[in-house]
Parts: structure tokens; sequence; C-alpha cells
């Protein structure tokens, strides 16, 4: 069986994710300097303002 991409991780693993209007660049910034985390997520983007003009 191969393994998956969480069984490779450094165990234990810290995640960010993000929260709103709470973790902006800066924030990431500082936790990147602090001790970067094993895995980033992003924040959900807008899908009309990405298909619609305006």
């Amino acid at each position: 069986m191969q393994d998956s991409f969480w069984q490779k991780l450094p165990q234990p693993f810290f995640i960010l994710a993000p929260m709103e209007a709470v973790t902006d660049i800066i924030f990431r910034h500082v936790v990147a300097e602090a001790g970067s985390p094993d895995i980033w997520f992003s924040e959900f983007t807008n899908a009309t303002g990405w298909t619609h003009a305006g």
C-alpha cells in the first residue's frame, strides 16, 4: 500500500488554516518566523468575482 500525504508528515504536525478577518499576510509571516507550519491552507475565494467582470 502506498503512503498517503498525511502519513508522510512529521508527528505531530502543525497546520495553519485561515480565520475570517484575522489571518492576513502579516499574521502568516509572523507564524512562519515563529515556527513554520507543515501545511498551509488558504482562504476561500469568491467564485462569482472570478467569473464575472465588475
